[in-house]
């Protein structure tokens, strides 16, 4: 399946602003994480950081128009504003395969939208997408924060040996509490895991735990490569799906 592209599926991004305040939200149970999980990096070409906002913006602002049911939060690493992170959440394969239908229609209906994203992608140096599903059997997910509320995330992609993958995620279901909350995403084609934190704070403490359970840390032949960054959210920038009323 093609996975949505990040250039085409971006809100705007003000790459050089700082972290935005949340809006006040009600005090409600937080909701489940999403059955699917679609994960894209995009790293902005150097010197084009305004250019590329601006872009994203009238890209933005077109989405709106079009009503189009394409969803994504939209976040960016605090000290380099050419590091943006995308997440498409979808809560079930048919969910997802309706968001990309959508997606699809795009150009036949709002051709001025494709003309902005071939200019976005001009001074864009890289996008790589991964679809995820959450492995509910390992991940402790918060209580107390979800994706709707989260103001900063963690994200730290985990490439597991082939054939070790049983022996991490059991080092993921048996690490002590006191080491951390994490969601767990799985690719779907390749031995590569996403372990997610989030707070509602704008910034994660030690009260947050570890990137990875200490045994990954020390355990030898299981993974071949930890990449951890935190990301901070943009909500003016980000296109979520509405919430369920109650």
């Amino acid at each position: 399946m093609r996975l949505l592209h990040a250039g085409l599926l971006a809100a705007s991004v003000a790459l050089a602003a700082p972290a935005s305040a949340a809006p006040a939200r009600r005090a409600t149970p937080a909701a489940p994480p999403p059955r699917l999980l679609n994960i894209v990096r995009v790293k902005v070409t150097p010197r084009n950081a305004g250019p590329y906002a601006t872009l994203e913006a009238q890209i933005a602002h077109g989405y709106d128009r079009a009503k189009a049911k394409v969803f994504w939060l939209c976040l960016q690493a605090p000290h380099d504003g050419t590091d943006v992170l995308y997440l498409n959440l979808a809560e079930s394969r048919e969910a997802w395969d309706q968001m990309t239908a959508a997606y699809e229609l795009i150009p036949k209906k709002h051709p001025e939208i494709v003309d902005l994203q071939q200019r976005l992608a001009k001074i864009t140096l890289s996008s790589t997408s991964l679809l995820t599903m959450r492995r509910t059997d390992v991940d402790r997910a918060p209580a107390a924060v979800d994706f709707n509320s989260m103001r900063t995330m963690r994200l730290t992609m985990v490439d597991v040996r082939p054939g070790r993958e049983g022996s991490f995620l059991d080092a993921i279901r048996t690490a002590p509490a006191t080491e951390g909350s994490w969601m767990v995403y799985e690719a779907n084609d390749s031995s590569t895991y996403a372990l997610i934190t989030l707070t509602s704070r704008t910034r994660l403490t030690r009260k947050d735990g570890l990137a990875v359970p200490r045994s990954l840390q020390r355990g030898k032949g299981i993974v071949t490569r930890i990449d951890t960054k935190t990301y901070a959210l943009r909500p003016a920038l980000s296109h979520p799906a509405p919430l369920a009323s109650h």
